[in-house]
């Protein structure tokens, strides 16, 4: 167990260091990838296991950054497959663990963002949705019609 929880916080560390705030860190380049819009995605994705592993300080910051995500900052349409479970999985396993309200308050918010989405004749999911503003940038809209094909 103690060589998990190390191997972890070695791989969480370096997300700090090098691609804090980003989706994804990139171990080679020490860099950070945004192919979910930017939304934090590694923050989202590791809050249960911070809670689980009692590393709390850690949690706290993370918390903290959850509670300032904006996402009116996403410029890009994102994985809607993605966001469900990574995102919306994180902060509500997150609120489950934690009790803490920002997230479920967080999670609320990205779900509401995310129903357009499921605005298809089917209602089966778009593969891609944009979570960001109401005004997408020039050219979201058309790479989320072309993902439908």
């Amino acid at each position: 167990a103690q060589a998990v929880h190390e191997a972890f916080m070695h791989g969480w560390m370096a997300y700090k260091r090098y691609a804090w705030g980003g989706d994804e860190l990139k171990p080679v380049s020490k860099s950070r990838s945004n192919w979910l819009g930017g939304v934090g995605m590694q923050i989202l994705d590791v809050l249960d296991t911070l809670w689980l592993l009692d590393e709390r300080e850690e949690f706290d910051e993370a918390t903290e950054f959850v509670s300032h995500l904006n996402f009116d900052k996403v410029k890009e349409a994102a994985s809607t497959f993605e966001l469900t479970i990574r995102a919306i999985g994180g902060l509500l396993s997150a609120h489950s663990l934690s009790g803490r309200k920002v997230f479920l308050d967080k999670a609320l918010l990205l779900g509401e963002r995310m129903l357009s989405a499921f605005a298809t004749p089917s209602r089966l999911p778009a593969p891609l949705v944009f979570v960001g503003p109401s005004t997408p940038p020039m050219g979201v809209k058309e790479k989320i019609r072309k993902s439908m094909r």
